[in-house]
């Protein structure tokens, strides 16, 4: 493998890295240091945006000025294919202490009759970063199909009517998706699919599509944008303070999708749970933001 493109793989690796310490950085801060939390966040933004620039940069070049030819492409993609399992390795594990370190959840979150998130508001607060993680995700795959694929990627959401709504989307496809967006029901073939791939297989991804039999039937199959979809269940979690998680809880569920058929398969699968734990991690945080944010204004009022 030449020099350049160990590089673009080393700054890959950092750039998820870095995303997974600087997000989760807040939750470990002590009472002492909160007073900083703002100027904090701006300098992991920063860092964040920069490390991804770069990143992002090195992979551009290499495949935009024809650096990476067939054969190198096909070796950056087993390069990543083989290092996935340790990534995920790391995030999953990294998710894991965080969220023993968080607060149980309460379960406090009020809807008031309204239409609502599972995983309260905070998250609306955070679009742009969200966008920027998503953007990042994109550059992580699009090395690894072919150059003719265009890639996109969005995040559904539970509401309070057991239904995944899409509130994110980012990359190439066509803007008219949100105007026909249908929200997905917890009991969709779909779901229950990607329900039992946790449940039991212990995966958290399906590699599936608008084509396969599990997928629903709704109106923007018709731009024929999601042909191969990477799947993967965005879990929270609760420690229960002795010796074990409950039972986890699906609030948010991550596509990676192509407008070709057969462009993701199972070897995609750790590099999935990857990106999974890194969404996992940050559904916790808003999720005890928000119910912290609750309780504060409840001893404001009394």
């Amino acid at each position: 493998m030449n020099k350049e493109l160990k590089n673009a793989i080393t700054s890959i690796i950092y750039s998820l890295t870095a995303s997974f310490i600087l997000f989760s950085f807040e939750n470990f801060l002590s009472s002492e240091y909160v007073q900083y939390i703002d100027f904090i966040k701006i300098a992991s933004y920063i860092l964040f945006g920069f490390i991804t620039g770069y990143a992002t940069y090195k992979v551009t070049k290499l495949v935009v000025a024809n650096s990476v030819n067939e054969n190198n492409k096909a070796e950056l993609k087993q390069l990543m294919i083989d290092e996935s399992h340790h990534l995920h390795n790391l995030a999953h594990e990294t998710r894991d202490l965080a969220v023993r370190l968080m607060e149980p959840k309460r379960n406090i979150i009020p809807f008031d009759g309204e239409l609502k998130p599972l995983s309260g508001l905070v998250h609306y607060d955070h679009l742009d970063e969200i966008n920027q993680i998503l953007s990042t995700v994109i550059s992580i795959f699009k090395p690894l199909v072919s150059k003719d694929v265009k890639i996109w990627t969005c995040i559904r959401e539970r509401k309070n009517d057991d239904c995944y709504h899409t509130f994110i989307r980012v990359g190439e496809y066509t803007k008219s998706r949100k105007q026909f967006s249908e929200p997905l029901h917890k009991e969709s073939k779909i779901v229950k699919h990607l329900k039992h791939s946790y449940e039991v297989l212990q995966h958290c991804v399906i590699v599936t599509g608008s084509e396969e039999p599990e997928w629903d039937n709704v109106k923007n199959n018709k731009y024929k944008e999601d042909l191969s979809v990477l799947m993967g269940a965005v879990l929270s979690k609760s420690w229960d303070g002795e010796k074990k998680f409950e039972k986890p809880k699906l609030n948010w569920i991550l596509c990676v999708n192509a407008n070709k058929e057969n462009v993701f398969d199972e070897s995609f699968i750790p590099l999935m749970k990857f990106c999974n734990d890194v969404f996992s991690l940050l559904v916790n945080s808003f999720i005890r933001k928000a119910e912290a944010d609750i309780i504060e204004n409840n001893i404001h009022i009394n």
